[in-house]
């Protein structure tokens, strides 16, 4: 097992620019799901298949959005950022919406109700072959629901409610062709980069 310096394996693997690249994607994706919840036709995470579970009573913080997917994944949202947990490598990784670096946790569910990022089992960034593996393997399959995701969207609410949702937006730097294109071509490296250090 070779064992990394934290800055060394994000700019190995992570670069600054797919870092860049990442954080304004998730950052608009985060956005994109406040108002799929408001979707007129009712809320489109539900459709889709997740539960909600609400802030406990007496705390602040947000709602997270909990699907369980096939193979034993969960893939757990926030405002503040996505997990994806995987029982059969028993870990997680989680990326915050403004940093797009995987930080690993040790556990192969989100245990909820979690509200905020500080209430998240410990977590750290990946220091070794081993983790570096992992979080590729993870953030892979993440970003591949994350496109299956938009796709039916589109399929289901026609290219019009992403495109006006994200011109809605007075922050939005990418278009919904773009952000989608994004997610692709962020997939793509990272697969590459998978086969290249693993």
């Amino acid at each position: 097992m070779t064992n990394f310096s934290n800055d060394e394996l994000l700019s190995q693997i992570f670069t600054p620019n797919l870092r860049e690249t990442g954080e304004k994607l998730l950052h608009h994706q985060c956005w994109c799901w406040g108002k799929d919840i408001l979707y007129p036709n009712g809320n489109l995470l539900i459709k889709r298949g997740f539960e909600r579970v609400a802030v406990r009573k007496g705390k602040t913080g947000n709602n997270a959005y909990s699907l369980q997917l096939e193979d034993s994944r969960q893939l757990v949202l926030w405002g503040f950022g996505i997990a994806f947990a995987d029982e059969m490598t028993k870990k997680s990784v989680f990326f915050e919406r403004y940093n797009f670096a995987p930080q690993i946790i040790d556990a192969p569910r989100i245990a909820l109700p979690v509200c905020s990022k500080d209430e998240l089992c410990a977590r750290r960034f990946p220091r070794c072959s081993e983790d570096l593996e992992t979080s590729l393997k993870l953030t892979i399959d993440l970003l591949r629901f994350l496109i299956l995701y938009e796709n039916w969207v589109e399929k289901s609410c026609g290219s019009v409610w992403r495109r006006n949702v994200l011109r809605g937006w007075e922050n939005a730097a990418l278009t919904n062709a773009e952000m989608q294109r994004g997610w692709r071509k962020l997939l793509r490296t990272l697969e590459k980069q998978r086969q290249r250090y693993v």
